[in-house]
């Protein structure tokens, strides 16, 4: 039920909490104000799924010192979804003289002149019904993204930093029955895709403090989003509150509290709305034309690497710092002045309201909406605030390294009560205990770290070397294992498996030298942390698995 003007029903707003009954249920009288018909949502029978051609390129340098990726993005989508109303007639029935002739669907005797708001009767093909939105896939778009990246080779004691830029141009096509128009809604048009910005810078930093705890952080700057200056209503009749506003020049409109308005407006505004506005005094606003501020969110978090004392090594502790830039802006403006840093900026659409209509002159009435284009936290209830939470977590039920003893002697993990022979029982151990992380490197990570066919070469080499005495270590687990009675103690097994692992972990600990002579500086920032550490750090203690390679 939509009710404009004269056929909106008073509200009584006592009544209707004694009795819901008497909560209105139709318009007043069947004037031209009144509208009660239904809308309806079909698919178009061509109707296909988004469709997507992607080209990619990938480049790696060492540059000072510094390894660099450069990686380059092309994308074509197709099918693409859209809608259109088919109950839409199309014809215009006046048009606004001083909005350059802008299209109004519908008679100017079915406009408030109060409200400026509208039916829709004279719009549709059929009046029995309303808006009839067929869903089709006839839309296109396109992307392109390049990507650099950068590890400096700072020395460790400082950390680990990476730095990346994105670079992005994403278009996408769009009518004015779902997105906003500027006079015939069925018109498409292409323009820059909303909620893409264009840059993107990226800072993360990760540090370990011993094998005690660690300190990480991510910050994100992004340029601002693209939206479009609209009016809060419906001026074109078409049935949709999305219609584009017309950027009234201050120096020409014949209406002075609007002049006087826009005229503020053009002084108090952010300057990249006062740009946006300037560039299209005197013109209905193009789609997406505007920009808004850059923005900036930062999270941290402080981690203790080892398990707590008294918990078995069950239980670990975070400390998570989220939207850090949120508790600087709390502490310099305070609470009552706040700008919103670490939140995304949602810059106001709205240009214009309509506030009445004149039928003699064939003209909407606006005001000017003051706070167009800001992001201020004063004026929006989107809030994204400081926060710090502490958690804390632990495994419970019984010793996972004990149920896993059990599940690893049995044939089948299922099989309660097999045991299995001596070379399977090896194998998984070797798989999920032991680190030889040639395979890892070389199927996994020889593109990003650039490795050469020399380098390849010698890594495949050592690893099967190092896993010819891994085998033979965890053989000899594995011999053990399958011949332990029924009613073996779990503490002196799980022992035993641990001074295997150590064993094994002095095999690969003799390869660090090794690959300190193959790699350079840059391949090594690449790296994953923990290997990063163990190449780095002498006193390093800690242990990785790349089991399966």
């Amino acid at each position: 039920m939509n009710c404009v003007g004269s056929a909106v029903p008073s509200p009584d707003w006592q009544s209707y909490a004694i009795d819901q009954n008497q909560i209105p249920t139709s318009c007043i009288g069947t004037t031209a104000f009144a509208d009660t018909i239904p809308n309806v949502s079909i698919f178009d029978p061509s109707y296909r799924p988004v469709q997507s051609w992607r080209a990619t390129m990938g480049y790696t340098r060492t540059i000072v010192n510094t390894y660099v990726t450069i990686d380059a993005i092309v994308a074509q989508n197709m099918y693409q979804s859209g809608v259109v109303d088919l109950n839409f007639t199309g014809t215009p029935r006046f048009a606004l003289g001083d909005e350059v002739q802008r299209p109004v669907y519908v008679d100017p005797s079915s406009i408030s002149t109060v409200s400026g708001l509208a039916t829709l009767g004279d719009s549709r093909r059929v009046a029995a019904i309303g808006r009839v939105m067929s869903r089709r896939s006839d839309l296109a778009g396109s992307a392109r993204q390049i990507t650099i990246s950068a590890v400096p080779n700072i020395p460790f004691k400082l950390g680990q930093v990476t730095l990346g830029y994105s670079w992005q141009n994403v278009r996408t096509e769009a009518r004015g029955f779902e997105f906003s128009t500027a006079g015939d809604p069925r018109a498409r048009e292409s323009m820059v895709a909303p909620f893409a910005p264009t840059h993107t810078v990226v800072l993360q930093y990760a540090k370990n403090f011993g094998e005690s705890w660690g300190f990480t952080t991510f910050l994100r700057s992004a340029s601002g989003v693209a939206y479009t200056p609209l009016v809060g209503g419906d001026v074109n009749g078409d049935g949709a509150a999305n219609d584009r506003a017309f950027v009234f020049d201050p120096a020409r409109v014949g209406d002075p509290a609007l002049a006087t308005s826009m005229r503020s407006l053009l002084t108090e505004t952010p300057a990249s709305a006062r740009e946006c506005l300037i560039s299209q005094l005197g013109a209905i606003a193009r789609p997406n034309s505007c920009t808004g501020p850059w923005t900036t969110t930062m999270n941290a978090a402080i981690y203790v690497l080892s398990p707590l004392p008294g918990t078995a090594g069950r239980g670990r502790l975070t400390l998570s710092l989220v939207n850090v830039p949120g508790a600087v802006d709390l502490l310099l403006h305070g609470p009552s002045d706040l700008r919103g840093w670490g939140a995304a900026s949602f810059p106001d659409q709205t240009l214009l309201r309509v506030r009445g209509f004149d039928p003699a002159a064939q003209r909407f009435l606006y005001d000017v909406n003051p706070r167009f284009g800001s992001v201020s936290a004063a004026t929006t209830t989107v809030r994204v605030p400081f926060r710090i939470a502490l958690d804390y977590s632990m495994q419970l039920g019984a010793n996972a390294q004990a149920q896993q003893l059990e599940l690893n002697l049995r044939l089948r993990a299922p099989l309660k009560g097999t045991r299995a022979p001596a070379d399977s029982i090896a194998k998984r151990y070797l798989q999920d205990g032991f680190g030889n992380f040639y395979g890892y490197l070389m199927q996994r990570l020889a593109d990003s770290l650039a490795l050469s066919s020399d380098q390849l070469r010698k890594m495949q080499s050592r690893s099967d070397d190092l896993n010819q005495r891994g085998r033979a270590i965890y053989l000899r687990l594995g011999e053990y294992l399958a011949g332990l009675p029924a009613d073996y103690d779990p503490k002196v097994v799980l022992a035993r498996i641990k001074d295997a692992e150590s064993d094994a972990w002095t095999q690969v600990d003799l390869e660090r030298e090794f690959m300190k002579q193959l790699m350079n500086p840059a391949q090594v920032r690449r790296l994953p942390a923990r290997m990063f550490q163990w190449m780095t750090d002498p006193t390093f203690k800690g242990r990785f698995y790349y089991g399966g390679f």
